[in-house]
């Protein structure tokens, strides 16, 4: 009777969840169990929007370099109204539109180098098991060392004003807060995959 009980329900969890319908749920990172983070192919001033926002335009050039076997793509970058990763140190709950995900690992492109995984404030801590990328070089972040939002020339839509950028051979937090650079000097964008 237990048995006959226990099938029954079983079968009628089933058929509750529509299993043949995957659509619903996009699969994270192309389907591997980890995302990618890699720069963008070029440099760029802090003035990204030419038409729509700055952070809707660094997410058009992370797309546009993006590696083979790389999935949807977003920019490290924020502006704190349309996108952000904290309000506050704590930084519980705060995040719009943000690009790291809580529990999954981060690698460089290639995925053999792992720089770490998103803890549950969807956050990478620091020290990074390894740098974003392994030479010399900047990118814009426009955030403070704790994730808080900084300087971001004017919601990445000047070359007026000054930007935070990170030290990409950096695994402690300058690797997201080195210092701020003039909004009319060049940087990488980091690029995530979603």
């Amino acid at each position: 009777m237990q048995y006959t009980l226990l099938t029954f329900i079983l079968i009628a969890l089933l058929n509750a969840c529509d299993l043949s319908d995957k659509s619903a749920v996009p699969v994270p990172c192309n389907g591997k169990n980890y995302c990618h983070i890699y720069i963008s192919e070029n440099t760029t001033k802090g003035n990204l929007a030419t038409s729509g926002s700055g952070i809707e335009a660094a997410d058009a050039i992370c797309t546009a370099s993006k590696p083979p076997n790389t999935g949807n793509v977003k920019a490290f970058l924020v502006d704190g109204t349309t996108r952000r990763a904290c309000a506050t140190a704590d930084c519980d709950g705060e995040h719009i539109d943000w690009v790291l995900s809580t529990g999954r690992e981060y690698r460089r492109t290639g995925g053999a180098i792992v720089i770490g995984t998103a803890n549950i404030d969807g956050l990478i801590e620091f020290n990074l098991l390894s740098a974003f990328y392994p030479t010399a070089g900047t990118i814009y972040t426009g955030m403070n060392a704790n994730y808080t939002t900084g300087n971001d020339c004017s919601n990445w839509t000047s070359t007026m004003f000054t930007g935070a950028i990170g030290d990409l051979e950096s695994i402690d937090s300058a690797a997201i807060h080195d210092s701020d650079s003039s909004c009319n000097n060049l940087h990488h964008l980091l690029c995530v995959e979603q």
